[in-house]
């Protein structure tokens, strides 16, 4: 019966021993080294021609270990490059018009962009390929670089 107040005190001194253990940190996940790929292209100025031949490409994101990430998502914009006469001076400026296309689960344009491409790209316009967002096989998130192109 005398012994009975060392369980309290044992407790006690069992809280303080697994509070004084230090906190183990997470283990940081660092990206792979990426590079963004539209076709061959990873951006630059590219002839209408070029875009013609890129427009039934893939998007595709290769790590420095040559293993092709899936894309979950990116946004595809393409800026038209327009003249538009100021109503007040007469004077006529360059402005861009951007329309643009959510990628989700496939890497490539749909039916109808690239046929929109085909037509209308012209010399002037930009196509930026961005927010791209990658898996690898452990389905571990990436935000991958953008992809930009001048038309020449």
């Amino acid at each position: 019966m005398n012994k009975l107040w060392m369980i309290p005190v044992l407790f006690i001194l069992l809280a303080i021993n697994v509070s004084a253990q230090p906190n183990k940190e997470k283990p940081k996940l660092t990206p792979p080294k990426m590079e963004s790929f539209w076709g061959n292209i990873k951006g630059g100025k590219l002839s209408v021609n070029d875009i013609h031949r890129l427009v039934d490409s893939s998007v595709t994101i290769i790590t420095d270990k040559k293993e092709k990430l899936k894309l979950s998502r990116a946004i595809f914009i393409y800026r038209s490059k327009d003249y538009a006469e100021d109503e007040k001076t007469g004077e006529v400026k360059i402005r861009y018009n951007s329309t643009a296309y959510n990628f989700r689960n496939t890497d490539q344009l749909t039916a109808q962009w690239k046929r929109t491409l085909r037509e209308n790209i012209k010399p002037g316009d930009q196509i930026v390929i961005a927010d791209i967002i990658v898996r690898d096989s452990k389905d571990q998130i990436f935000n991958a670089g953008d992809i930009r192109i001048i038309v020449e």
